[in-house]
């Protein structure tokens, strides 16, 4: 049997950063209204651009909210542009530290996405959610992340990775 829809909690990001990762330039992009998954910047010699793929990273006060094992914690991203070269994308997301703010500088952020990437790295899927309908909307479902959250603190924490087999 199933039940009519139950109250529904909508909660809004309270922080959100990119960090970029190229070769030398590693910076932490907080000056944006946007989450971005890649940021373009000049090249050395101003000649023109360069795309650095990076880590969009994102933030909930989770600390109001009442969430059991019955509940259904869903995760809606929707994306206001999206630049591919063809290639179907997957985007992961995995849950990462809370312990950084918007003013955070990068060494923070590597402390708490460590945890994460050493769990990628030691091939646990239960590390990672993706989204693979190819579609500007992507769901993850973040029910059980969002309870291990709460038994831990306040906040809950997520870096999202776009995959393509280009790029």
């Amino acid at each position: 049997a199933c039940e009519g829809l139950a109250d529904v909690t909508e909660i809004q990001a309270s922080q959100d950063v990119y960090i970029s990762m190229g070769e030398n330039r590693v910076s932490v992009y907080n000056q944006t209204d946007f989450l971005l998954c890649a940021v373009d910047v000049p090249d050395g010699n101003d000649s023109g651009m360069t795309s650095y793929p990076g880590a969009p990273v994102i933030q909930f006060d989770i600390s109001g909210l009442n969430v059991t094992g019955d509940d259904v914690a869903v995760l809606v991203l929707k994306a206001a542009s999206m630049q591919t070269q063809g290639d179907p994308v997957m985007v992961a997301l995995m849950t990462i530290g809370s312990d950084w703010d918007e003013s955070s500088d990068y060494t923070t952020f590597l402390v708490n996405i460590l945890p994460a990437w050493n769990l990628v790295n030691k091939n646990d899927a239960s590390a990672m959610s993706s989204n693979t309908d190819g579609d500007s909307i992507f769901a993850f479902d973040v029910s059980k992340k969002l309870l291990d959250a709460r038994a831990e603190g306040g906040n809950v924490s997520f870096l999202l990775e776009a995959i393509s087999n280009s790029s």
